[in-house]
């Protein structure tokens, strides 16, 4: 779909910071190298590009570049947080890589505003203080948050990395043969754990994310969860080495996520990988039951009250009949494990390699 010659050069903008995101970015431009297509990465904070010229994850093979050029044979692929990026060239193809809805819309002033008094639980009529707030923070917020607006997606290619993207572009009339499927996957040492293996390694431990959890909503689940269970500890995955995380979900019979999904997340497939039962929130991709393949009633809306005695009776069945449970996890386990093993495919489907790149 997205042709190009031996000639052509393709640029990934990226922010430099390791997270999900910017792990998807270099993920990508290693295996274009591998493909032998001219690939650079170029970094950017506030819309800006840096002086950068250290590559951010050391398994890609892809050069740093601070310029881009403007030629109709060569591709810029920008992350859905910086599509105003894409303004300021005129003949370059351009391709927007959605690895986080909700961070589009927050990657605008108003946009940022309202998702930040939402994630804080915080009444609407607090937003134009919390717009001061921004402004007094950064007074070049305004052409720092700035996207491009949905009328004009249609105009680009899109790459989607879950169905709840997928919906959200078809609804702003972006065509289907102008997407493509393409998630980040898991590093292959998700791909071959035995669960025999692991069921060894497994304590009644619930593992979970702070930074994607309701706090107020944990500690009314623990508080019910007590009264029948008192043998389950839990643990925070923060501040953790990627082996401290892994260990840590590898030792957990639950995972658990009440945040919202901008997108398919790392955390919960990687738990799904190490034979965690999986309970979740029904916000963004966990609402439908293609992304976050679980069974419908491991989600819950923590905004109803009555979740919170479902999910501690949940949680305590899980743990004490894990073996019972782990299995409603099969399904999601072989999407991320097909996300793994299919990601070259879809690259080289997507790019329409030509042969001669290849000789």
């Amino acid at each position: 779909m997205i042709k190009l010659n031996k000639d052509s050069k393709v640029f990934i903008a990226c922010p430099y910071h390791k997270t999900g995101g910017p792990k998807s970015l270099h993920q990508l431009a290693n295996q274009l190298i591998n493909y032998g297509i001219n690939t650079y990465m170029i970094y950017y904070h506030n819309s800006i590009f840096t002086r950068e010229n250290d590559i951010l994850f050391s398994f890609c093979r892809a050069k740093v570049t601070t310029k881009i050029f403007d030629d109709e044979q060569n591709v810029i692929i920008v992350p859905e947080t910086e599509t105003s990026l894409l303004e300021r060239y005129a003949k370059i193809r351009k391709v927007i890589w959605w690895l986080s809805l909700d961070f589009y819309f927050s990657s605008s002033l108003n946009g940022a505003v309202k998702q930040s008094v939402r994630q804080k639980g915080l009444p609407r009529f607090v937003e134009p203080a919390m717009f001061l707030k921004f402004f007094i923070n950064d007074h070049d917020c305004f052409k720092h948050l700035k996207k491009i607006e949905a009328k004009n997606l249609p105009n680009y290619y899109h790459l989607y990395n879950c169905e709840y993207e997928k919906e959200y572009l078809l609804n702003q009339n972006v065509s289907t043969t102008k997407m493509s499927y393409l998630c980040g996957p898991l590093e292959e040492k998700f791909l071959d754990l035995n669960f025999e293996e692991i069921r060894e390694y497994k304590k009644n431990i619930i593992a979970y994310n702070p930074a994607k959890m309701d706090m107020t909503f944990l500690k009314k689940v623990k508080n019910s969860l007590k009264n029948l269970n008192d043998n389950i500890e839990y643990v925070a995955i923060e501040n953790m080495t990627r082996e401290q995380v892994f260990n840590a979900l590898k030792s957990a019979k639950v995972y658990i996520d009440f945040g919202f999904f901008p997108g398919p997340e790392r955390m919960p497939r990687e738990a799904v990988s190490l034979y965690c039962n999986i309970i979740t929130s029904t916000e963004g991709s966990a609402g439908n039951d293609v992304d976050v393949m679980i069974p419908r009633e491991f989600k819950f809306n923590i905004k109803d009250k009555n979740s919170v005695g479902k999910v501690s009776n949940l949680i305590n069945d899980m743990v004490r009949d894990y073996d019972n449970y782990v299995k409603y996890g099969d399904s999601y386990r072989e999407k991320v494990r097909n996300q793994i093993t299919g990601f070259s495919n879809q690259i080289e489907e997507i790019f329409e390699l030509n042969k001669e790149l290849e000789d």
